[in-house]
Formats: C-alpha cells, sequence, structure tokens
C-alpha cells in the first residue's frame, strides 16, 4: 500500500443505524462461542477441533465479517456524499433545478427553400 495514501475511518457501529442488528448478532455470537468452549473444556484445555466449537466461531466470523462490511459500506456512503457548506444547506430548491435552455434559432428555424425533414415511418 502505498504510504500517501489515507485510509478512511470507519464510522462507530452504534452512529450506522443498519449496523445495529448486526451488533446483536455478533454479541449473541460470542456469548454462544463462550459457552461452547466452557462445554468443550475438559482437564483445563479446550477442545478447539469439537465441532460444536468450530460451528460457534464459524457463525461468529461470519457475523463479525457482515458488520464489518456493513461499516465499509456507510465509510464509502459518506466519503461520496456530497459536501454541503452548512449555509447552503437550507437554499431552495428552486436554485438546484437546471433552467431551461431555448433551442438556438438557427436550429430551431427551417431552412429556405429546403423541405423539412421528415421523419421515418418505416419499421
Amino acid at each position: 500500500m502505498a504510504e500517501d495514501a489515507k485510509k478512511t475511518p470507519w464510522p462507530k457501529a452504534a452512529d450506522v443505524p443498519s449496523a445495529a442488528a448486526l451488533v446483536a448478532r455478533v454479541a449473541a455470537a460470542e456469548a454462544k462461542v463462550a459457552s461452547t468452549r466452557e462445554a468443550a473444556t475438559s482437564d483445563g484445555k479446550v477442545r478447539t477441533a469439537d465441532p460444536a466449537v468450530r460451528t460457534a466461531r464459524k457463525k461468529l466470523k461470519r457475523a463479525q465479517r457482515r458488520l464489518r462490511l456493513e461499516l465499509q459500506l456507510a465509510a464509502k456512503v459518506a466519503k461520496a456524499a456530497p459536501k454541503v457548506p452548512a449555509g447552503e444547506a437550507a437554499a431552495p430548491a428552486e436554485a438546484a433545478a437546471p433552467a431551461a435552455v431555448d433551442p438556438p434559432a438557427e436550429v430551431a428555424a427551417p431552412v429556405e427553400g429546403e423541405a423539412p425533414a421528415e421523419a421515418d415511418t418505416e419499421s
């Protein structure tokens, strides 16, 4: 990665409305991993190859990945949003609408001595 390229900081999960459900899913998955690891412990060692532990970890990683992608998307959308100064934010919508432009007179008026062009009606 180039040194001059700046990384875009991700927004906090609390600042992104669509991330609230994903945060809850990550918390539930973390609790499930903790309880599964506790159940798979014998003689002070965790059996990480236990199918229940592996499944719980996979679900946790999947939830974390979805949350991360949602935060990345929110950062990308925030970066792409146009920057509007505070004074212009309350400007009327008429200023944002483009003005209607009349076609030039030489294009609109037919040339003398020539018949007007007819539209092709063949299909």
